[in-house]
């Protein structure tokens, strides 16, 4: 394949290669290490700090793999939203659609959870990704300076109900609970934004260099503010959010940039990508073998472990070539 020259505008056949490639790529990375940490935690126990997550008052490394499908589903948005205006899809049509899409993950993420936790009451990524979903669409009609200005005040907001005792049950539930969500949106709303750049780029260039001066800046932001406000990925702090979004958007940048060199590897990576919620369904299912028809669990030493969850992380990617290959997937 050839490749491309800048075009003044996005062509359709443009757009679905961008779309498919680097996006689904990058949900794919994120699915992933969703498998390999799920398998990780699940099996293994003496576990070395640095490879743990939810650590209170700590970044780690896989503390990223949920603001990596908060990204990946702001840029998503975006695109099915402009995939079906150019098929003639009315707004009321398409705010159905959207509010049916995300309404049903919250309540999947509700069933799971429950399910597992054997507890109505816990909340986990995909509610937080629903409700997330939710916000970025009412703001998506809204200028980039509409967008920042509330962003901030969602922070802002945010930052008020983080440091009240009053909301403190909440907060400390699982990725922030409910009010968490508010602080996650703001990294579904990058997503988006950068989804939009990326549609409306003059060449892949002058892309690369806006965004990452906006990645850089936010994750700046999110340094500082973290001597304040210290980051704690367990309860959406302000200070992970905006560190977490910037080295988000660096990653997907990466992507973008090494996608002409590394076109094959990108294969394997949209496999994961391409079903995504399958996959998440599918890594469920498999805990639950672990824990409730076997009862074992944390049962191998760190290297047996570590093994394991590679050979996991192995036999989904042929589960998903499966799914993929017959089209039984779940989309969001």
């Amino acid at each position: 394949m050839k490749e491309e020259k800048p075009q003044k505008g996005p062509s359709k056949s443009r757009l679905k290669i961008k779309r498919y490639v680097t996006i689904d790529a990058f949900r794919g990375l994120a699915v992933c290490l969703m498998i390999f940490i799920s398998a990780f935690y699940l099996l293994t126990y003496n576990i070395p700090f640095f490879l743990l997550h939810n650590q209170e008052g700590a970044f780690l490394f896989f503390d990223l793999v949920a603001p990596m499908f908060q990204f990946v589903l702001g840029m998503s948005l975006f695109f099915f939203i402009q995939h079906r205006r150019m098929r003639g899809v009315n707004k009321k049509e398409i705010e159905s659609q959207i509010l049916q899409r995300y309404i049903l993950l919250i309540a999947l993420g509700f069933i799971l959870d429950a399910i597992t936790y054997l507890n109505f009451q816990s909340w986990g990524v995909l509610e937080t990704l629903g409700l997330g979903g939710i916000l970025a669409f009412l703001l998506s009609d809204r200028t980039d300076r509409g967008r920042i200005i509330i962003s901030i005040l969602i922070l802002s907001v945010y930052s008020l109900l983080y440091s009240n005792s009053a909301f403190s049950s909440l907060i400390t539930m699982p990725h922030g609970g409910p009010i968490g969500a508010l602080s996650y949106t703001i990294i579904s709303i990058l997503g988006f934004m950068t989804a939009e750049r990326l549609y409306h780029r003059k060449s892949d260039r002058s892309f690369f260099a806006s965004m990452l001066k906006v990645a850089l800046a936010i994750l700046v932001a999110g340094v500082i503010l973290s001597f304040f406000v210290p980051f704690d990925k367990t309860k959406a702090s302000p200070s992970f959010i905006l560190a977490a979004g910037g080295i988000v958007l660096i990653f997907y940048l990466t992507l973008f940039t090494v996608y002409k060199t590394a076109r094959h590897t990108f294969d394997i990576l949209r496999a994961f990508g391409s079903t995504a919620l399958s996959m998440w369904v599918t890594m469920y299912i498999f805990s639950w073998i672990f824990l409730f028809s076997l009862q074992m669990k944390q049962f191998l030493d760190f290297i047996p472990g570590l093994l394991a969850s590679i050979a996991v992380t192995i036999l989904m990617y042929f589960v998903a070539l499966i799914l993929r290959r017959f089209d039984v997937k779940l989309g969001f």
